[in-house]
């Protein structure tokens, strides 16, 4: 699939940060190397095929790399810092930058592991379920951090200066614009509605347990706004039951079933396949019936769950699939030969770690691997 997410977050950014470059430089300050550039929202490898694209947001980040660089690259090559800041954020390197519950990478890797049925959380800090890892996108309230954030060696005049210059990128329009987000969980107390959905009409649904649930319904995007992690034990719940919460809400709204070990045809799986049909793309071009596979398996590896072939058939046929004769799937021979074919034009495209996915996310009704890969 072609990632149009980039191509969208490329031809959204490009002018704003232009118009970014062209007002600091025209301040004309020296600018000291640790006075940190304006953070944009990244996005991992496979957010945009990700059944639930999910953004989680913060307030801001302290000392994001270097503004005079950034002005310096941006003027030489524009779109550059773009490209890299996108790069760097897809090794998954943010998963050392928590390391505990009560930072902001700790939760949000407590709460990833637990939303997709994975008990352990402190195995992502070793970047283990890449699948997961890959599915999500991060933002900030604010591009330019407060100056009370801020190394402060610039003076806070000239520093507000440059916050101001950076508000263009403020607000969750940018978010929805490119991004195209279902859920947002906003780890930021201060938020403050009126200025973050500024131009986009928003409900508050309910208000319990510390999380505030708001709803953009022409966006059709559910927002969930808790505090800080930092905060969270002086508001008087731990992490661990803001994260529950947090999970709870998900599973209710229907965004986020939990998956049995084994999907297959049974009131078990009916609410799981209901929302694979719902969140998986129409059929197309880029998304044919070997894409559709494969973005199945994805979605089992993350909750370490495996799908019978007939209930894969079924869900091909429900989703508009045929076979090259036309037919419906019966999930005989046809579909095993399918799946067969979609592990081999991953290999051969190089994707190894995702034909590894399609190998071990189908099994014949005995629990038997579909087919075997060596």
């Amino acid at each position: 699939m072609p990632d149009r997410t980039a191509e969208r977050y490329r031809g959204h950014f490009l002018p704003l940060v232009q118009e970014f470059v062209t007002e600091v430089n025209a301040l004309g300050f020296i600018l000291p190397p640790n006075a940190p550039q304006p953070f944009l929202p990244l996005f991992g490898s496979g957010y945009e095929r990700s059944a639930l694209r999910l953004a989680v947001v913060g307030q801001d980040t302290k000392s994001w790399h270097c503004l005079a660089s950034f002005l310096h690259e941006e003027v030489a090559d524009p779109g550059s810092t773009l490209t890299k800041r996108l790069a760097e954020f897809r090794t998954l390197d943010f998963v050392g930058w928590g390391q505990t519950s009560l930072h902001f990478w700790g939760f949000a890797m407590m709460f990833l592991a637990a939303l997709h049925g994975r008990p352990d959380w402190g195995v992502m800090k070793q970047k283990s379920h890449r699948e997961i890892l890959a599915s999500f996108a991060w933002g900030n309230g604010n591009a330019i951090e407060y100056f009370d954030s801020s190394p402060k060696h610039l003076p806070r005049a000239k520093w507000e200066l440059i916050r101001r210059a950076g508000e263009r990128f403020n607000g969750i329009g940018h978010l929805l614009e490119t991004l195209r987000p279902r859920a947002i969980v906003v780890l930021w107390k201060g938020m403050q509605p009126r200025s973050y959905f500024a131009g986009y009409e928003h409900v508050l649904l309910s208000e319990a347990d510390g999380v505030r649930h708001f709803r953009l319904a022409k966006e059709d995007v559910d927002v969930f706004q808790l505090p800080h992690p930092g905060r969270m034990r002086w508001e008087g719940t731990p992490a661990v039951d803001y994260c529950a919460c947090l999970v709870d809400r998900l599973r209710t709204l229907g965004l986020a079933p939990s998956f049995p070990v084994f999907v297959e045809g049974g009131a078990n799986s009916d609410e799981v396949l209901a929302s694979l049909r719902n969140s998986a793309p129409s059929p197309s071009v880029s998304f044919d019936k070997y894409a559709a596979v494969a973005w199945i398996a994805e979605e089992l590896a993350k909750r370490a769950s495996f799908m019978s072939v007939p209930t894969l058939a079924a869900l091909l046929n429900d989703l508009g699939f045929r076979t090259v004769y036309g037919h419906k799937y019966s999930g005989t021979r046809g579909t095993y030969h399918l799946i067969r074919a979609v592990y081999q034009r991953l290999e051969r495209a190089g994707k190894v770690n995702r034909a590894r996915l399609v190998a071990a996310a189908f099994r014949r009704p005995n629990f038997e691997y579909a087919f075997p890969t060596n």
